[in-house]
């Protein structure tokens, strides 16, 4: 690894850790990553997943599309980029890539979890319930109290019985 990429990884640690606390402020970091190291693969996704978090899907689609084009195999970024998808109403696109996300990595929650939402959304019950269900399963013990309120909320009172007897 060259000291400029060492650099690079090093800020980019820094900035994973301000997307759940600001992501504004970890898409303008990412974006003078890039700057510095144009192309970044991590920066990209992480600039790509900071858009989509601070609502600006339309520019996390297009930074992830690219990135995605260009590493196909890889889950986490068909992930964030069916989340973007999905957030500008791309439903079909949305589930190709979240699909292809459970594909590559079967044991990935969060890809499940976000095909459950998009099935759900589209009264896709079957489906829904079948992808939520992998998701309590590979999810963390304490993700499951969060989503059985969620489920309750939603009215998908089957999953949240299946929680329960978790």
């Amino acid at each position: 690894m060259v000291a400029g990429d060492a650099a690079a990884d090093s800020k980019l640690m820094r900035v994973a850790a301000l997307l759940d606390t600001d992501p504004s402020r970890a898409a303008r970091e990412a974006a003078q990553i890039l700057k510095d190291h144009p192309g970044h693969k991590a920066a990209t996704l992480l600039l790509g997943t900071a858009l989509g978090s601070c609502g600006d899907s339309a520019q996390a689609t297009w930074a992830l599309a690219g990135l995605a084009a260009a590493h196909p195999d890889s889950a986490l970024i068909q992930l964030e980029l069916g989340r973007a998808l999905a957030a500008q109403g791309q439903d079909e696109r949305a589930l190709g890539s979240l699909t292809r996300a459970v594909e590559l990595e079967p044991n990935l929650a969060e890809a499940w979890r976000e095909l459950a939402s998009l099935r759900a959304a589209r009264g896709d019950d079957k489906n829904c319930d079948l992808a939520y269900a992998n998701y309590c399963r590979l999810a963390p013990p304490e993700h499951h109290l969060g989503e059985v309120a969620a489920a309750l909320e939603n009215r998908r009172f089957g999953a949240a019985e299946e929680l329960l007897r978790r």
